[in-house]
């Protein structure tokens, strides 16, 4: 139960007092103006924040499990440390927003706007990105299990060693992204474009990549064992070393790529196209 009310909150944040070790649990914070709030590990658990404003913001070890926080400004704030789990902030601003080292635990984030966003060794689970944006945003060392990046836009993305294990990226768009050494095992990549980026010594196995799009993209070294597709687009990639074994990649396009030291034992082509590759 909340410490203290609404009204007395707003009067702290306007003073631009920090607000330290209180219990704001299941305040109707709806609408409010909290730009530039600091919050010190506080427990907002079940706290509501739709169309809250937010910006520039801090909350540092923060229980926030639970919150209902759609359609609030949450731009260039910082959510350092803290457990998101089970909270939707689906619809938001969150452009240039840190949540480096936090735990989002079957959250809510789809339809959000994420542009240079910081995800820096977060732990994320069952979450939902779909339709969000998160163009030019640092997802390096994240670990992102089971997540929906259905349909996002998040070109010139950087997440390396990165771990999206079982996550479905159908429809995203990945174009010019650095994800080298990252894992996308048992992930559903269809219809997705990773058309120029470097996942060099990534990890793609056992995952579904019906009509992907890998065009000049860097594969050296990469893993796709296992891999099913139809269609995938991969010419020009540069995959020299990559293992394919076992691989079913039908009716697919190799035109001008370069697959020197290729491992494809047992992969199957059937119907693909290696006009001008070099193998």
């Amino acid at each position: 139960m909340a410490e203290i009310t609404r009204e007395d909150l707003e009067r702290r944040v306007k003073r631009r007092e920090n607000l330290k070790d209180l219990d704001l649990s299941g305040l109707n914070l709806d609408d409010l103006p909290m730009e530039g709030a600091i919050f010190r590990k506080c427990k907002l658990t079940g706290t509501s924040f739709n169309y809250a404003r937010m910006a520039f913001a801090r909350f540092d070890n923060c229980l926030m499990n639970d919150c209902v926080m759609q359609r609030c400004n949450l731009q260039e704030a910082s959510i350092r440390e803290c457990d998101l789990s089970n909270s939707d902030i689906a619809d938001s601003e969150l452009t240039e927003i840190n949540m480096s080292q936090t735990i989002l635990n079957k959250t809510n984030l789809s339809g959000c706007f994420l542009n240079h966003s910081i995800f820096i060794s977060s732990d994320l689970q069952l979450c939902n990105f779909s339709q969000s944006t998160l163009q030019g945003s640092n997802l390096n060392g994240a670990k992102m299990l089971v997540c929906d990046f259905t349909a996002v836009n998040a070109k010139n993305l950087t997440a390396q060693d990165a771990d999206f294990t079982g996550s479905m990226f159908e429809g995203a768009h990945l174009d010019d992204s650095k994800m080298q050494k990252s894992r996308f095992n048992f992930c559903n990549l269809s219809v997705a474009s990773f058309q120029e980026c470097d996942l060099s010594e990534s990890q793609i196995s056992f995952s579904k990549l019906d009509y992907v799009n890998f065009s000049s993209a860097n594969l050296n070294s990469v893993m796709m064992v296992k891999v099913t597709g139809l269609e995938a687009n991969l010419t020009g990639a540069i995959m020299n070393g990559a293992k394919l074994q076992r691989a079913e990649l039908t009716q697919s396009r190799f035109d001008n790529a370069e697959m020197n030291g290729v491992d494809d034992q047992e992969a199957v082509f059937d119907e693909s196209s290696f006009e001008g590759a070099l193998r």
